[in-house]
């Protein structure tokens, strides 16, 4: 096999040459290559039904008969063979238009979370180069069937399938959005669609009004988001008993989409949520997760699977044993999975990622929200840099600012930067009482501020919390936030996946630890005398850094 990898390889690299022969025309050279060695080209077309697919053999097999002889250099592929050339070597994969195929180790779990056998009906939205079918219908009787949008990547899968001798009857080209995919009464489907991809207003109001209207999920679905409308089309129009759909974080835990994750749960079609690691896929080095649908579920398995996998490069890749633990974990419970109640998910805004349900409990009896021990929780300003500038002063004033970068290791600056006035539509960003401090975004920096006889705004992404110190210690709560066991709670709430959030109702729910008022005092104290401690020790730092700058000035 190796031997038949490196001859393609090679005739690849020379038929791309001046002419920069595209992997589209290439494949085809390949699939013509290979079938003419057993009949006619005129056979060859005679057993293709799709007249589009006939048109595009007939056309390239005119002008390309010289590139289709040099693909005879390769031996005859067995139908294992294609599909290992297909999935050790990119060459295909025609990402110059934008054409990506489902990464090996996706579609063989996949494989199993569908759990396919003979007889089922496959269904591939978003079918892209037939790879995925392919490898799902390896040594199964299975019907196939897909829809794509792409003409290159329907050609290329009706081609790639019937090499392997499938039937490609059911593959048809057109937009899955729009297409009525009840026609196909699949019962194993799987999703691998665009992932953050916005329709048009026109599109959007099309197949609202075509596949939704009267539906509980009507009102429900974001606007121009297509993520939902692939989901809800094969949950309400197929003949599904498992549904495997590939998702990006924004869908499974955004605020806007929770009536639609609600509704899902509500009507019991979500089975499980497996979060990937990241790097899995060709075109995408963001971690996705695969959403897990079926009939009739009173709970949800939640797995984290996003440690596990093989680097190589920037790649990550699934082993079989990876795919076997995935499995079991959502078989029996244990340190990968949590299987939680409707109950538990309404607690958590109907988050659907494992995160918020694995990170362990913080080991105290008695716990409190964030919420029920603050005054109120407010944002930092978003004045920009110019603006800033704009109203900074070089004298003191009444006035100054605090930002993200103000502060290191919980230390405020010493002397925060000045600013000539503070306008009425900023005034709800100013520190009114002593106040806890909170970065927006990852890595979490948290310290407290006293208000004093100056005005301090909070500008950026920052939070600034105003404590009641009737219900709790504000030195004993910045102890606990900074603290390893508190950053765990902040990093249980965050969201996103290159720039890691906290929204305000995020932080409401970060659990506290309840202490007597003996002990807050305690932990409050100590921590302040270490935080003294480390200002001093810092200050220290900082004049050796000096004298050792200006050390040749000693004589």
């Amino acid at each position: 096999m190796e031997n038949k990898i490196n001859d393609l390889l090679r005739v690849v690299s020379e038929t791309r040459g001046d002419g920069k022969q595209e992997p589209y025309s290439q494949f085809i050279a390949l699939y013509l290559s290979q079938k003419l060695r057993k009949t006619g080209f005129e056979e060859i077309l005679t057993n293709i039904e799709d007249e589009k697919v006939k048109w595009a053999l007939k056309d390239f097999y005119e002008d390309n008969r010289n590139l289709i002889e040099k693909f005879k250099q390769i031996s005859i592929l067995s139908d294992k063979e294609w599909l290992e050339i297909v999935e050790q070597t990119s060459i295909f994969d025609n990402s110059e238009n934008t054409i990506q195929k489902t990464p090996i180790s996706i579609i063989k779990l996949v494989d199993r979370l569908l759990d396919i056998h003979n007889k089922d009906s496959v269904l591939d939205i978003c079918s892209g180069l037939g790879f995925t079918l392919a490898q799902l219908s390896m040594e199964k009787d299975v019907a196939l069937m897909g829809v794509e949008i792409n003409p290159q990547a329907y050609i290329h899968s009706k081609l790639l399938l019937d090499m392997l001798n499938k039937d490609t009857s059911n593959i048809i080209l057109g937009n899955a959005l729009k297409t009525d995919i009840s026609v196909f009464e699949a019962n194993k489907v799987f999703i691998n669609g665009p992932l953050g991809l916005r329709v048009s207003k026109d599109i959007y109001d099309e197949v609202l009004n075509k596949k939704f209207c009267g539906t509980a999920y009507e009102e429900l679905i974001p606007n121009y988001d297509s993520a939902w409308l692939f989901v809800l089309d094969a949950v309400l129009h197929s003949n599904f008993e498992k549904v495997v759909v590939v998702m990006n974080e924004a869908p499974m835990v955004n605020n806007r989409d929770v009536q639609i994750r609600k509704q899902l749960l509500k009507d019991g079609l979500i089975e499980a949520v497996i979060d990937l690691p990241g790097g899995l896929l060709d075109y995408s080095g963001i971690p996705v997760s695969l959403l897990v649908l079926s009939k009739n579920n009173s709970s949800v398995s939640f797995v984290d699977a996003t440690k596990m996998g093989t680097k190589t490069g920037y790649k990550t890749v699934l082993k079989d044993d990876d795919i076997k633990k995935i499995i079991k974990a959502i078989e029996v419970i244990g340190p990968l999975s949590k299987n939680c109640k409707f109950e538990v998910i309404e607690n958590e805004d109907f988050i659907l990622s494992s995160k918020r349900y694995l990170f362990p409990d913080i080991p105290y009896e008695n716990t409190v929200q964030l919420k029920d021990v603050v005054k109120t929780i407010n944002r930092g300003a978003m004045i920009s840099n110019n603006n800033l500038k704009e109203i900074e002063s070089e004298i003191p004033t009444l006035y100054q600012y605090l930002a993200l970068n103000s502060f290191t290791n919980g230390i405020v600056d010493k002397m925060l930067p000045f600013i000539k006035k503070i306008g009425p539509s900023l005034e709800k960003h100013v520190i009114k009482n002593d106040s806890l401090i909170i970065s927006k975004m990852s890595p979490f920096k948290v310290t407290s501020i006293e208000q004093k006889e100056k005005q301090i705004l909070v500008n950026g992404n920052l939070y600034f919390l105003e404590i009641d110190e009737n219900k709790i210690n504000t030195k004993y709560l910045e102890a606990y936030l900074q603290s390893e066991l508190g950053m765990r709670e902040l990093q249980k709430y965050e969201k996103g996946t290159v720039m890691k959030t906290l929204s305000i109702r995020d932080i409401e729910k970060i659990m506290i630890p309840v202490l007597t008022e003996e002990e807050q005092n305690k932990i409050g104290k100590a921590y302040d005398l270490l935080k003294r401690e480390q200002k001093v020790t810092l200050e220290r730092i900082k004049r050796i850094e000096e004298e050792k700058n200006n050390i040749m000035e000693v004589r």
